[in-house]
């Protein structure tokens, strides 16, 4: 099973120099403007027949998500792991329909940092969605169904 891993910066700077050293031929990829949106998350898998549930990782640190976009199969059943890192301080890990944050279709509950927990949810429709940190609402992004 593949696990989320904070390694998208890296390929993005991998990437960056070996089109700035030269390497690679015509069909090595265009390295995105800076005005470009940060990198998606993804759940580590596809569900699969027997119905296991993909794993997502959600982790808050210095009173930022390690993601501005999760995005996960529509309508899977989704096992979430999340972290706070910040010592001493609730966040939650809540997804709404809108930027109104009015209609919630997930919520973690405060989880005090620095601290785990595994939750199981279902995925809503295809579609994009709104998280935050309910706390803190400057913590927040967008959350893909797919």
């Amino acid at each position: 099973m593949r696990r989320i891993h904070r390694s998208i910066a890296l390929a993005v700077v991998t990437g960056a120099l070996t089109v700035a050293c030269g390497g690679g031929g015509a069909d090595v990829p265009t390295i995105a403007s800076p005005e470009s949106p940060s990198p998606t998350a993804t759940a580590t898998e596809e569900p699969s027949p027997t119905g296991s549930p993909v794993e997502l990782e959600v982790e808050a640190e210095d009173f930022a998500f390690d993601s501005s976009t999760y995005s996960v199969p529509a309508g899977a059943t989704v096992e979430l792991t999340f972290k706070n890192r910040d010592e001493g301080v609730p966040h939650t890990f809540t997804i709404y329909e809108t930027d109104a944050a009015e209609d919630q279709i997930f919520d973690t509950g405060n989880l005090v940092g620095d601290a785990e927990e595994t939750y199981e949810f279902q995925a809503p429709e295809a579609g994009s969605y709104y998280f935050q940190c309910d706390v803190h609402p400057d913590m927040n992004g967008e959350f893909i169904a797919e």
